[in-house]
């Protein structure tokens, strides 16, 4: 029984070292050899649409950012749209990367969203390949290299699409991943893998089309430097033109610069006229400026001393044992009507502003007349009043002795 035992562990070792150099193996463009990590059926709506598989480096374990790898899918529909295929992928893309990040890389991803075009079979291979020796992601259809862009972002942004926090299920993802458990479905889909293959023709048909993409991209390229000629050959009729206009204008310049000095001698005596006159007017307004200020300052002031002996306390605020510190704001006509009285900047206290208010309106019914000197038609100044109890008491206190 011992020797069985020990037999049947042999066997199992061999068999694991057998298999461990039995891997799938697959070539990058570039000449490096990968091999088969992890595969998964991709599926939409219930149905298959294709066969994915991640290709990574000999000695690499599991799939990282900036390695070079390959990601490989073998169509299983009988028929798959180029806009279906790609319109899937711009999907995955939406829910598996941030906003940031689509913002951010929405030219490579606007750029992969061109290349495959071509309505798609049964048995078709489209391989992504990251090549970190030559730094940028190829884009293939049965071996025929349909795009090269550079680096790697176009490339992670795809992966992530396979393996991020979103994927299309989460038994795809750990087959990709190459998960625990999930070896027995590996070695079934990798068989299924092996066993889907695009024939000659089809390989031919591919060819063909990515040919005649090149001669349209080709034709399109020598359209373009055509008109970039067109358009140097048109710029440098411009520029000659604009030269000999600019010749033409340096003339007429010399011309108008000798009128134009003439002119500026024979003005300057005026200017100089024209200025003596500003000065004096200048100096005229500001003096009558200047005697405005003082006349509306010394009216402030005899407003001001003017209500001033005419303020009492509020009646009602005195009452109420209320004080406060408040402004009011009055404005007159030119005979010293009051035609607005209110507060300008309030005591926090309703009752007081109302009280002095009334109070104003009682024991300040008119103010002086405004002076000549003041040409408006009315005239505003804002006096700042204080009430307190204890200056009250004392105020009556004397007043009753």
């Amino acid at each position: 029984m011992k020797k069985l035992v020990i037999a049947m562990l042999w066997w199992v070792a061999c068999w694991c070292e057998v298999n461990a150099d039995d891997a799938v193996l697959a070539k990058l463009q570039d000449g490096n050899t990968v091999k088969l990590h992890g595969v998964g059926e991709y599926r939409d709506l219930n149905s298959a649409v294709y066969l994915g598989a991640v290709y990574l480096p000999l000695q690499a374990a599991e799939i990282q950012e900036g390695k070079s790898s390959k990601m490989e899918m073998r169509i299983l529909a009988s028929k798959l749209s180029g806009r279906k295929f790609t319109q899937l992928w711009l999907e995955e893309m939406l829910l598996n990367n941030s906003d940031k990040a689509r913002v951010k890389y929405a030219g490579l991803i606007k750029e992969f969203g061109e290349i495959y075009k071509m309505d798609l079979q049964q048995g078709d291979r489209i391989s992504f390949e990251f090549s970190a020796t030559h730094n940028k992601t190829s884009f293939l259809l049965n071996e025929v290299v349909m795009q090269e862009i550079e680096g790697s972002a176009i490339y992670d942004i795809l992966m992530r699409c396979w393996i991020g926090d979103l994927p299309k299920s989460e038994e795809f993802r750990a087959g990709i991943k190459n998960e625990v458990g999930f070896a027995e479905k590996k070695l079934a889909l990798e068989t299924k893998l092996e066993q889907l293959k695009f024939t000659e023709q089809r390989a031919h048909e591919v060819s063909a089309y990515s040919s005649h993409l090149k001669a349209l991209q080709a034709q399109a390229l020598q359209s373009e430097l055509e008109a970039q000629a067109a358009l140097e050959r048109r710029r440098q009729a411009e520029l000659e033109v604009a030269k000999q206009a600019e010749q033409l204008k340096r003339v007429e310049e010399e011309r108008r610069a000798a009128e134009a000095k003439a002119q500026a001698e024979k003005a300057e005596t005026q200017r100089a006229e024209t200025l003596a006159a500003e000065k004096a007017l200048a100096a005229e307004a500001a003096r009558r400026e200047s005697q405005v200020k003082k006349e509306q300052e010394a009216y402030r002031k005899k407003l001001t001393k003017w209500v001033g002996q005419r303020v009492i306390y509020p009646p009602k605020a005195a009452h109420d044992n209320i004080a406060g510190k408040l402004e009011v704001v009055f404005k007159s006509d030119r005979e010293g009507n009051i035609v607005d009285l209110a507060v300008h900047t309030s005591s926090n206290n309703p009752q007081l502003d109302a009280a002095t208010i009334e109070m104003l309106v009682v024991q300040v019914n008119s103010l002086p007349a405004m002076p000549e000197a003041l040409k408006s038609e009315h005239f505003e100044f804002v006096m700042p009043l204080s009430f307190a109890l204890e200056a009250e008491a004392k105020h009556r206190r004397n007043a009753a002795e």
